[in-house]
């Protein structure tokens, strides 16, 4: 647009998925809106299965819509741990990228010889975790397992 800031080489923009909206895409169809009303040559389409297609009608001046019937394909939902099982993909205990955690019903294990900056929360003492939030004064709340602290 910085050299054809009209659009006047341009016959159509095609804009998809265009329901995700954000400031940058908002924008964008405020701009296209504008150079829309001095090129009347230039044609918008917007894509969107989910798009409120009125809202954006309106937002063009009474826009002609349409839709188009699609299909829908069925989807199954995998989760890490379904990968890793389907996989058989087993991680090293001692690997560096290996995360460690409790098992439910399981006791507490920490990684052996492993310093406590490279330790997730759950795997540092009460000293350790003093020391890691030196710089936070007292805990305030406590609200399920989440803790809420205010910086000194």
């Amino acid at each position: 647009m910085e050299t054809d800031p009209l659009l006047e080489t341009v016959s159509h923009v095609f804009i998809d998925e265009v329901h995700e909206r954000g400031v940058e895409s908002d924008f964008l169809l405020m701009t296209l809106r504008d150079v829309m009303t001095r090129n009347a040559r230039l044609k918008l389409i917007l894509m969107s299965a989910t798009m409120d297609a009125n809202l954006f009608s309106a937002y063009f001046g009474d826009a002609p819509t349409f839709s188009v019937p699609g299909r829908a394909y069925p989807v199954t939902a995998y989760y890490l741990e379904d990968c890793v099982e389907m996989t058989r993909h087993v991680v090293e205990q001692n690997a560096d990228w290996a995360r460690w955690r409790r098992r439910p019903g399981e006791g507490f294990r920490r990684p052996p010889n492993t310093p406590t900056q490279f330790l997730d929360d759950e795997h540092l003492n009460e000293e350790e975790l003093r020391r890691r939030y030196a710089k936070y004064r007292r805990v305030l709340s406590h609200t399920g397992s989440h803790t809420t602290a205010l910086a000194s």
